[in-house]
């Protein structure tokens, strides 16, 4: 027994369920669920050799239990997610990235990439706030010798450094002073 219909109307398949080539499995009605066994729980896999696509008119949303943990919302082309995201590989977004929460880049040698890696387009990119932007260095105060840096040319060329100390070097890595300058100054 591969199939059989519930007296509550539910589907059960206890094997394998394979489609021919552009065939579908259709719902025909409201909160229509596809779930593993709830009295053995075991894992729902859904794969296939090429894409997999869902095309709700409406939203789609995954749980656990009560709990939404991610939804997709269709009219509005927006993935809302109830926790947090990982991910170790890239993550793009074409318009936004926003959080009620923090951002946060962990371990080592990350960065923010505004367009993409090795383009030679000239494109204007900012960072914009309503409020106040703060850039902090050393958040836990337990290191010295953090700073900002402005380079240039892929970080073979620095053209500006902020100390965790408050000293700003021009053309220098290693100012001394609250600023100091290598080079020519022009004033007017």
């Amino acid at each position: 027994q591969v199939f059989r219909i519930e007296n509550d109307g539910d589907a059960v398949f206890t094997g394998d369920v394979t489609l021919a080539e552009n065939k579908a499995i259709f719902f025909d009605s409201t909160d229509t669920f596809i779930k593993a066994n709830t009295g053995n729980p075991e894992d729902l896999v859904i794969s296939a050799d090429e894409d997999i696509i869902l095309a709700p008119d409406d939203n789609i949303q995954i749980e656990h239990g009560a709990t939404t943990y991610a939804e997709f919302m269709g009219d509005e082309r927006e993935l809302r997610i109830t926790g947090n995201i990982s991910a170790s590989g890239v993550l793009k977004a074409d318009t936004g990235i926003s959080s009620s929460g923090d951002i946060k880049l962990i371990g080592g040698a990350n960065d923010i990439i505004f367009g993409e890696p090795g383009d030679t387009t000239s494109q204007n990119y900012g960072i914009k706030t309503d409020g106040n932007l703060f850039l902090d260095i050393d958040k836990d105060n337990d290191n010295t010798g953090n700073f900002f840096q402005f380079r240039s040319n892929q970080a073979t060329t620095n053209i500006m450094r902020i100390t965790d100390t408050g000293e700003v070097g021009i053309g220098t890595q290693s100012p001394t002073a609250a600023l100091q300058v290598e080079g020519v100054i022009s004033a007017s």
